[in-house]
């Protein structure tokens, strides 16, 4: 149909074109780009793929690698970097792509070294990694078990010490695996050999290591090694000698412990090997310890409360003792060292309501290694007050719903433990809400705006409150109008927003477009927000590209709910023509044109068809009726459809034919199996069929080759028609004839010879008069007969052509097969020496014999019997070709050589790997040594282990070979033990070392700090953190070397504050030192925890001492307190004004002494006092002098009168008269003061005469 609809298809490209540009309606999401190892597998694609109109199709590329190519989130299991691409189409056709890249991380390289190989399992061994790789991190495993938590570490590299007990060696695979950055991991094992230790333990039956009554403490303890030792040593830890034995008595081992402390008890055995371990036991010699808390008061309140409880009671504990506080309010544990602080603080804040008792329990528990004792306070009763708290679903509201307050808020408990709580509501709006439960309660608001809700809850423990803005609205009502509405694609159109909104908070906007559909092409529905606008905007543009129906629709959402607005938009598009096709048709006949129009929403105005060479030439009817072509040719049949969106053209091709002429050409002959071509030149317009089609290459073409065969010994003769037509109606046929001739068939021998025979070779099947050709004519008697004799040098394959008389010909093949002589070897000529060892020979093939010495059997077996020069021959026949072939060897048969060499004492299991060669000085060099410890031709001591081994030296090989042994001596190296120890700066620490054995020495170093460079027992009394190196030598010369680190902590840095000058009050003061948590000491008027009390004019220095916890190392530092006099002020007692007088000054006007303190009391605003403001009464006024215990008060009274009211008479007279006025109000003893005194007759009496002229 599309080879129709050329005009058609020109305006579909052109809707295609503005789809593709302007559609924007579907995205492609790959996902982040990934990083894997090459072994692992990632998952690709996003959580959204895809975005547009579901559902969605995927397409991912290149497969490789990949679980599915059609679905969103393919596993990746490439091993090569690759960028993949994923293609998305949505269910309106529009497709978009993403890409994401897969990168390959390289894998980390695996390896390490180790060194100490074969030593004591006692002694540590150091595992160096020499891994590759980026940002690695290691796990290693050393296949040791009995390590316990030991056999794994996440070191670089770490430290193992093999536990293996026993007196022979134990191998361990010891494996790391590395893992990089990006995950990648990579493994490597190897085996480390090391010699059994002799798994030391003792037990102590009766006490075990315990006395706990203070008394002496007589201990015998018993061996419970699991192996029998070759020396026993035990360090009681108390600075008494060391036990040492070289077999533990069954009786046990006794010591007698006379003074009280915990001692370190050492248990070092050595075994039959040399390797020595140790076992440490703690040996305890004291008292169950002591501890005493006592009840501060006051444990009830209202949280966050603070107490603090004195201890007592542990002085005497020992050091070792530690302390566990449970203040029971389920706060995390503290766990104190010797000695605990005098005074422990701590705050509750949780109420304790819901406990046991509904109270907490304060417990200290002292603990040391024999008991343990429980100091105890109860109860402590904390109430809590309630914390207010609500939440709001939806800040936003609708008008005349309601809106739900959920109450979060967290109960207190007031002093009976009763979560009782008063809750009260204010909405805002006027209404308020108060229950006694905690209810979450619903408001509905009538008005629209913007509210503030206030929850206020309250108990005896206080109140709180929280707040929280709600808004309220109205439902929007939607509304607009597109234009224009009805157009041709493409076209822009322009929403005008007509929506009501009235006192919103929170109003979307969502445009959609709904495509209903399109009896025009493309039926996509393809349109887009155009001018920056999208779903969101308030009035947005859009752009309608493909023809069709459209509803474009308004979503207006708040809390109210959702509201929706239709508007129809059509888009209108040219006419679109579909023009039938039309047969082809022979001149002088007519067709009938037909055509199918769309109007795309438009009606079509005007059809103008076209029919050029025909009759009628052109038509204004949709339906145009028949038109006549009279000539032959291709036509074009054309038809314009036009409406007021534009004007389509759609054409088709008409052929009108010739009547055509068959031609099925000349007759053919061919042989059997050949083929020949028949039929003519074909014409433009003409339709050819063969009949038959048996044989032919194209049945429906002007020429055709025939392929047939002839399985008969004459010829056959074979008829073809062809039919030429130009339709159904005009056609035309002609014969041809093919003769197919018999092939001939050929009978060959194929002989099988042996290298230099010769074979009879013969042929048979060309028939009378045929004849034969042979190729190649290499070895052959003659190239052109029936029967050649052939006589080649390797297999030939012989190709005959036999040529019939009908000149028709075929091969075959002849293959005369050469068997090759068999390749003999005997082998090189050999040199034997002169003992009486048998020699394999080794012929080859397999299975021949041998001859030509009496020393030689017929399988090969040579034995020398004699100094000679032996000349063999070995003979062998191939058992398939039984082909014949021989070869010779020499033997030459000399006498032996003997080695020599030089005995040697003995070696250090440490000494260097050495060359036997030159150690033992052998004679001739060449040979190859074994035995234990050996890698030829090196002694390795470690390897060997200690003990007496024989080491042997070969010379030569087989007959001339020769031997030579030497026995060598491994002495052990010594398993030295050695103690560290942490000190405070300015301590010194017991070091000691054992392991060189009887007879053994020692050398320490550095020697600074030690009070002896080569004692088995020293002090060390170092400044900073030391490692001392001791190196220990056994009786038999071998050394070996350890490190024992003595720890110095520093002392803490105490401050006891400044100097402090107080006054003689019983007013505590507290002292603050730091850190906090010292003691304080130096005057019975400061307690252990600061609290200095005056009692007494004095100057004294107090002390301040501090321990660290961590390290138990202590400092001190003074301060200075004076305690002077007290200083009492002074003032005048009484005082006395009316109410009207001015505010003074009460330290002037008072004799305030000293001055500088300050004034307190109704109508005082320090220093003045204010009559009006204290009003009319007697009053009493504090005057308060200095600070803390230098604080003093003394008083006075202040009497404040009021101001007298009085009344007096107004009169009205004429000029030169007087008037009697008067005055009252002053009271008993009061007097008068009149002003002005002109025309009164007296102005300080109560009723004077006026006589004013004005």
């Amino acid at each position: 149909m599309r080879r129709h609809s050329t005009a058609r298809l020109l305006v579909s490209i052109l809707f295609l074109f503005v789809f593709t540009n302007s559609y924007g309606q579907c995205n492609a999401n790959a996902g982040p780009n990934k990083t894997k190892c090459a072994e692992a597998s990632v998952t690709l694609g996003a959580a959204t793929p895809a975005s547009g109109n579901a559902p969605f199709t995927y397409s991912w590329s290149p497969a490789t690698g990949l679980s599915c190519t059609n679905c969103a989130n393919p596993v990746c299991t490439a091993t090569v970097f690759t960028v993949y691409t994923l293609t998305i189409t949505d269910d309106d056709g529009c497709t978009d792509s993403d890409n994401v890249t897969v990168n390959i991380s390289p894998a980390p390289n695996a390896n390490f070294t180790f060194s100490g190989n074969n030593g004591c399992g006692s002694t540590p061994i150091q595992f160096t990694s020499t891994s590759t790789g980026t940002g690695l991190t290691y796990s290693w495993n050393f296949g040791n078990p009995a390590s316990g938590s030991a056999n794994t570490s996440t070191q670089t590299n770490p430290q193992h010490e093999f536990v293996s007990v026993g007196t022979g060696t134990s191998s361990f695979n010891v494996s790391l695996i590395v893992t990089n950055a990006a995950g990648c991991k990579d493994t490597v094992i190897q085996t480390v050999t090391v010699q059994q230790t002799p798994g030391p333990a003792i037990v102590d039956p009766i006490a075990s290591f315990k006395n706990c009554d203070g008394s002496n403490y007589n201990m015998t303890i018993y061996d419970a090694s699991a192996t029998v030792g070759a020396n026993y040593t035990i360090i009681w830890g108390d600075g008494s000698p060391n036990f040492t034995a070289t077999t533990f008595p069954g009786t046990g081992a006794n010591h007698l412990y006379s003074t009280s402390d915990i001692f370190d008890l050492y248990y070092i055995v050595t075994g039959a090997n040399g390797c020595s371990d140790t076992v440490h036991q703690l040996v305890s010699n004291i008292t169950n310890p002591a501890i005493g808390a006592a009840n501060p008061g006051a444990t009830t309140g209202c949280g966050p409360m603070t107490l603090c409880f004195p201890l007592s009671n542990y002085s005497a504990n020992h050091s070792s003792t530690y302390y566990v506080v449970d203040y029971g309010d389920g706060s995390p544990l503290d766990t104190l060292p010797h000695p605990p602080p005098a005074v422990i603080c701590h705050t509750y804040t949780a109420s304790s309501c819901g406990q046991p008792g509904n109270a907490y329990t304060f417990k200290m528990k002292a603990i040391n290694s024999c008991d343990s004792s429980l100091a105890s306070i109860s109860p402590i009763r904390v109430y809590s007050g309630p914390q207010a708290n609500f939440t709001v679903p939806t800040i936003n509201g609708c008008v005349g719903s309601a809106l739900t307050f959920l109450n979060t808020s967290i109960l207190g408990f007031n002093s009976s433990c009763s979560a009782s709580t008063l809750f009260t509501w204010n909405f805002g709006d006027g209404q308020t809400l108060t229950t006694i439960a905690l209810t979450s309660p619903s408001h509905v608001y009538t008005v629209p705006g913007n509210y503030t809700v206030t929850l206020s809850t309250q108990n005896a423990c206080g109140t709180t409150t929280h707040s929280a803005t709600v808004c309220i609205e109205s439902p929007p009502v939607p509304n607009f109008t597109l234009s224009p509405a009805t157009a041709c694609v493409p076209f822009n159109t322009q929403v005008t927003n007509l929506s009501t909104v009235i006192n919103a908070c929170n109003v979307t906007y969502t445009w959609s477009v709904i495509f209903n559909g399109s009896t025009c092409a493309p039926s996509t529905g393809t349109w887009s927000f155009i001018n920056s606008t999208n779903a969101t905007s308030f009035a947005p543009e859009f752009q309608f590209v493909s023809p069709g129906q459209y509803t474009v629709r308004l979503t207006m959402t708040n809390s109210c709910g959702t509201f929706i607005f239709d508007q129809p938009v059509v888009g209108q598009a040219p006419p679109q023509v579909t023009l039938a096709g039309l047969p082809s048709i022979c001149a002088g006949t007519s067709v009938s044109p037909t055509a199918v129009v769309n109007n795309c929403y438009e009606p079509v105005d005007t059809y103008n068809w076209t029919f050029v060479g025909g009759s009628p030439s052109s038509s204004n009817l949709l339906i145009p009726g028949p038109v006549l072509y009279a000539n032959p040719g291709s036509y074009t049949v054309q038809l314009q459809a036009t409406n007021v969106c534009g004007s389509i053209t759609s054409t088709t091709p008409l052929i009108v034919f010739a009547p055509p002429v068959a031609n099925a050409g000349p007759d053919v002959q061919f042989c059997s199996g050949g083929s020949g071509v028949i039929g003519s030149a074909p014409v433009g317009g003409v339709s050819y069929a063969w009949s038959p089609t048996t044989g032919l290459s194209s049945p429906s073409s002007s020429t055709s080759t025939v392929t047939l065969t002839n399985a008969t010994a004459a010829p056959t003769v074979n008829q073809y028609v062809v039919t030429a037509s130009s339709s159904a109606s005009c056609f035309t046929t002609d014969t041809v004839l093919v003769t197919v001739n018999p092939l001939p068939i050929l009978v060959v021998n194929s002989p099988t010879i042996c290298f230099g025979q010769s074979a009879n070779l013969s042929v048979s099947g060309a028939g009378a008069g045929g004849n034969y050709n042979w190729s190649p004519s290499t070895a052959l008697s003659c190239t052109n007969c029936d029967s050649p004799i052939s006589t080649p040098t390797s297999t030939t394959v012989y190709s005959i052509t036999g040529t019939n008389v009908y000149g028709c010909l075929s091969s075959n093949t002849s293959t005369v097969t050469v068997n090759p002589l068999p390749v003999v070897n005997a082998g090189p000529d050999q040199t034997l020496c002169n003992q009486a060892i048998p020699v394999t020979l080794s012929g080859s093939p397999v299975g021949g014999t041998w001859t030509g010495s009496p020393n030689v059997t017929s399988a090969g077996i040579f034995t020398p019997n004699g100094v000679e020069l032996a000349q063999l021959v070995y003979s062998y026949t191939n058992p398939s070709t039984l082909c014949t072939n021989t070869d010779t060897l020499i033997i030459t048969v000399n006498p032996p050589v003997i080695p020599t060499l030089e005995p040697l004492d003995s070696l250090c299991i440490n000494a260097a790997i050495t060359n036997l060669n030159t150690l033992l000085n052998v004679n001739p060099l060449g040979g190859v040594w074994s035995g234990t410890g050996v890698t030829n031709p090196n002694f390795d001591p470690a390897m060997a282990g200690v003990g007496s081994f024989t080491v042997t030296y070969a010379y030569g090989s087989a007959t001339c070979l020769s031997t030579v042994s030497s026995i060598i001596t491994v002495n052990p190296q010594p398993s030295l033990l050695v103690n560290s120890a942490t000190i405070c700066n300015t301590d010194s620490v017991n070091l000691l070392v054992a392991g060189a054995g009887f007879g053994g020495t020692y050398s320490w170093s550095p020697t600074a700090t030690l009070s002896c460079s080569t004692c088995d027992s020293l002090y060390a009394s170092p400044s900073t953190t030391t490692t001392y190196t001791v190196t220990g030598t056994n009786s038999f010369g071998c050394s070996s070397s350890v490190n024992s680190i003595v720890t110095v902590n520093p002392l803490p840095l105490v401050n006891a504050g400044p100097d402090l000058t107080l006054c003689n009050q019983a007013i505590p003061v507290t002292l603050v030192g730091t850190p906090v948590g010292g003691s304080w000491t130096g005057s019975p008027n400061v307690s252990a925890g600061g609290i200095f009390t005056p009692n007494g004019v004095e100057v004294v220095t107090i002390y301040y001492s501090y321990t660290i916890p961590a390290t138990g190392c202590s400092n001190i530092d003074s301060t200075v307190v004076t305690v002077n006099p007290l200083v009492v002020p002074t003032v005048d007692p009484t005082y006395a004004l009316c109410v009207n007088n001015a505010s003074f000054n009460l330290t002037t006007t008072l004799n305030a002494n000293p001055v500088g303190g300050i004034w307190s009391g109704t109508g005082v605003t320090n220093p003045t006092f204010n009559p009006a403001t204290a009003g009319v009464g007697t009053h009493t006024l504090n005057y308060v002098y200095g600070t803390g215990t230098c604080l003093s008060t003394t008083n006075t009274q202040i009497t404040v009168y009021s101001q007298p009211t009085l009344s007096v008479n107004n009169a009205t007279i004429c000029n030169g008269q007087s008037t009697a006025l008067s005055v009252s109000g002053a009271g008993v003893g009061g007097n008068y003061t009149w002003s002005p005194g002109t025309a009164l007759s007296c102005t300080n009496c109560s009723n004077p005469t006026a006589n004013p002229t004005s």
